[in-house]
């Protein structure tokens, strides 16, 4: 039997994520939302003065700024939830490398690395990590740092404006991610990234779709000659040079080019300046212009569901986006099993209404029955009778069926224990499939075993899709139901 209904149940019970990016530049505010396939592309200006150096200067013209953004999207009423891609200018990023040793002494010695290196207090920033390559016997770390008050403030003023940021990232990985999905051939290469826009330029230099190295530039002044712009460009280019062939023993012979100003002049000037390959990257799915790649780039991000990818949005703002999580779960299940109520109610209400129509029927048709001559009609009424039977038997074998299986993802729910959040739940026939995020392993294995005793069928639960995030440790796990 196709549990339809139940499989609508669990499909709105635990809705797919619908995640939007955010890019704060000193100028405007990006977002972007995929909504039924199409791209929902929203700019909101700054005044002058309320985002310098990619510091609030202004509170409240900023907090306006995004309620008038939220405010644009009509079809949302709750809070959105946003990738947000931070100013550049507060960003500090460095490569490292560890002993590619346990998965548990990795995270010990990338900690120490950060904290060793942090540009500033480590208790006044926000620092992660993730891993970006292997290479002789040594595994290799990107590591970036956020200060906490400047993140703070923005992710209080975002919601304010009914925004909830999951993650705070800075664009050298938003356009890696952008370059890397919609380009895959380019996972094969070496390249510099050069992306420049009206606050200045960005280098970064991606490695098998990785980013190692990402680097801004300020403008000091508005406006340059030619000469004194080559010559920037020229020096940029160098330091990027050096660092990996001194740093990581690499080089590049291709640039790719983004920037939404006089393109081609900028190609030029790059090509006098260096010998390299120069190109001018554009993506084909979306006629939007190179402004939107860094906010794309950040709303791929939302992909990444496996694997430990690099957030600055620090454990006290994960904590909130994980209290919101269960309100959010909380509030939907409080609504499906009203709903569910409700319909069980109209159902009954409806058979019962059924039963009495039905009863008063047949006994007009029985009262009818008084002449031999009318034992045809007697036949056929009992036909009916006996049809009606089989139809009460049906509905009564549904019912008894779907209760069968909401009691099990009800017993199964009920054997995490609260240890484990599942976050995902799928069933295709007898066959159930559970993501979900633990404390650590030993909770996703006792999990296991609590299934196994309880009667779910050939639980299988793969090391291959187990995966660090942060301190937690997210899993994949399928199952079956059994048939009584």
């Amino acid at each position: 039997m196709k549990n339809n209904i139940f499989l609508e149940l669990i499909k709105k019970t635990f809705p797919p994520s619908r995640v939007g990016s955010l890019y704060i530049s000193d100028s405007d505010l990006k977002l972007a939302l995929i909504e039924k396939g199409k791209l929902i592309a929203i700019s909101i200006h700054l005044p002058a003065g309320v985002i310098e150096n990619g510091e609030i200067k202004d509170e409240q013209k900023f907090l306006s700024a995004l309620k008038k953004l939220h405010n644009s999207l009509i079809d949302f009423q709750t809070k959105i939830e946003l990738v947000v891609c931070l100013p550049p200018q507060i960003i500090y990023n460095y490569y490292f490398s560890v002993p590619s040793l346990s998965q548990e002494e990795i995270n010990q010695s990338a900690s120490l690395n950060l904290k060793m290196k942090s540009p500033q207090p480590y208790n006044e920033t926000y620092a992660d990590w993730q891993v970006i390559g292997e290479k002789n016997d040594e595994v290799q770390i990107l590591g970036a740092y956020g200060n906490k008050e400047l993140i703070n403030k923005f992710s209080s003023l975002l919601y304010q404006a009914n925004f909830l940021p999951v993650a705070f990232e800075f664009q050298g990985l938003a356009l890696t991610r952008l370059l890397k999905t919609f380009n895959p051939e380019l996972i094969k290469i070496s390249f510099l990234l050069i992306y420049i826009s009206k606050q200045g330029m960005n280098l970064s230099f991606i490695k098998k779709g990785n980013l190692y190295f990402d680097y801004f530039v300020s403008w000091n002044k508005k406006q340059f000659k030619l000469e004194e712009f080559e010559g920037i460009i020229e020096g940029e280019i160098k330091k990027v040079l050096n660092f990996c062939q001194i740093n990581l023993k690499e080089s590049f012979s291709k640039i790719f080019l983004i920037s939404s100003i006089e393109e081609s002049s900028i190609k030029k000037s790059i090509e006098i300046s260096t010998p390299l390959e120069v190109s001018i990257y554009r993506i084909k799915k979306y006629d939007i212009s190179p402004d939107w790649y860094i906010s794309l780039g950040s709303l791929l991000k939302n992909t990444e569901y496996f694997g430990h990818s690099l957030n600055l949005s620090g454990e006290k703002l994960q904590k909130d986006l994980r209290i919101e999580t269960i309100k959010r779960l909380g509030i939907l299940w409080r609504d499906v099993i009203s709903g569910f109520l409700l319909l069980f109610i109209i159902v009954i209400m409806s058979f019962n209404a059924f039963l009495v129509r039905y009863n008063k029927e047949l006994k007009k048709q029985l009262q009818s029955i008084i002449l031999p001559s009318e034992v045809k009609k007697v036949q056929e009424l009992k036909t009916s009778a006996d049809n009606f039977n089989k139809l009460v038997k049906i509905i009564s074998e549904v019912e008894k069926s779907r209760s069968h299986y909401a009691r099990k993802i009800s017993k199964l729910i009920d054997l995490t224990e609260r240890k484990i959040i599942l976050t995902y739940i799928s069933i295709s026939g007898n066959s159930i499939r559970v993501q979900g995020i633990s404390p650590n392993e030993k909770e996703i294995i006792d999990f296991k075993n609590r299934l196994e005793k309880n009667n779910f069928k050939n639980v299988n639960l793969p090391l291959s899709r187990m995966y660090s995030f942060g301190n937690k440790t997210k899993f994949v796990l399928s199952c079956r139901i059994s048939e009584k």
